[in-house]
């Protein structure tokens, strides 16, 4: 498993952190994907199932940093 994938985390105009570059699925959640997920290619399949992946937005960039590694990845 590769633990870092060029994994980094952005503050965002808002003042809120997420994630940027290669976000691998784990640190997300699966959803129903919307009308503009599947129109804009954004879903996936699971069987029959389509899913869309959601990730979060953090308060502060040492919670982003913390969800990261408690799933196993490294933010660079």
């Amino acid at each position: 498993m590769f633990t870092n994938m060029g994994l980094h985390i952005i503050k965002n105009p808002a003042g809120t952190f997420s994630f940027v570059g290669s976000i691998p699925q784990e640190l997300g959640a699966k959803v129903k994907p919307t009308s503009s997920d599947i129109m804009a290619g954004r879903y996936f399949m699971d069987g029959k199932t389509a899913y869309a992946v959601k990730f979060p937005v953090f308060k502060t960039r040492e919670d982003a940093v913390n969800h990261a590694e408690k799933s196993g990845f490294t933010v660079i």
